[in-house]
């Protein structure tokens, strides 16, 4: 298995549900956190700064939109492709 670094884990975990084959899977997504982005950010052995500032990098390139738990992935497809360089 291929070591993943901190911002593809983060995708992984936002995209955890979505089913792999491209052309099944939605376009369009909402994720609501279970939990605070701290205890997310060490299940995916994160320091919660990191965490946010991964959040805020997407959302600044418009990959997501983040309302409090709730993060709006617009253009599934772009974020895996996103994820995998």
């Amino acid at each position: 298995m291929i070591p993943q670094n901190g911002k593809q884990r983060l995708i992984g975990y936002l995209l955890r549900d979505v089913e792999m084959d491209a052309a099944c899977g939605p376009n369009t997504l909402t994720v609501s956190l279970p939990a605070s982005k701290a205890t997310i950010a060490s299940r995916l052995s994160l320091t919660p700064e990191y965490f946010s500032r991964v959040l805020h990098e997407l959302e600044a390139q418009q990959r997501i939109s983040i309302d409090r738990r709730n993060i709006r992935i617009p253009e599934v497809q772009e974020l895996l492709g996103y994820g995998a360089r």
